[in-house]
């Protein structure tokens, strides 16, 4: 339970005793909720508990250490303008623009 307090919520110190929490699941849900931090930053909220985890085989954890290898040099080099442009639609968004747009369309001129 929390209570709020200038627009926070501050968990109160009294937990049931007739509650047994998980440890695992425990950690597990926190390093979702707080925004899938290190092994290391989760060990300073000693409620949490720095036990055995899965958060090492966290889905999200291991996309954005992925890398991706650089693109060739092109050969194709425009001199003018608009002689080469290169373009990306994206989407469609789950929330529309003021105007009811759900995709992105990005051009970039390879000149400028």
């Amino acid at each position: 339970m929390g209570e709020p307090r200038r627009g926070v919520y501050y968990l109160k110190k009294s937990f049931s005793t007739s509650v047994q929490v998980n440890k695992v699941e425990l950690y597990d849900t926190w390093h979702g909720i707080l925004g899938h931090p290190s092994t290391q930053a989760l060990s300073k909220f000693p409620s949490i508990g720095s036990g055995t985890n899965k958060s090492d085989l966290c889905d999200v954890c291991l996309c954005t250490k992925q890398t991706q290898m650089s693109f060739p040099i092109g050969e194709n080099k425009a001199s003018n303008c608009f002689d080469l442009i290169h373009c990306d639609i994206w989407g469609a968004y789950r929330v529309k623009s003021f105007l009811g747009a759900q995709y992105f369309l990005t051009i970039v001129d390879d000149a400028s």
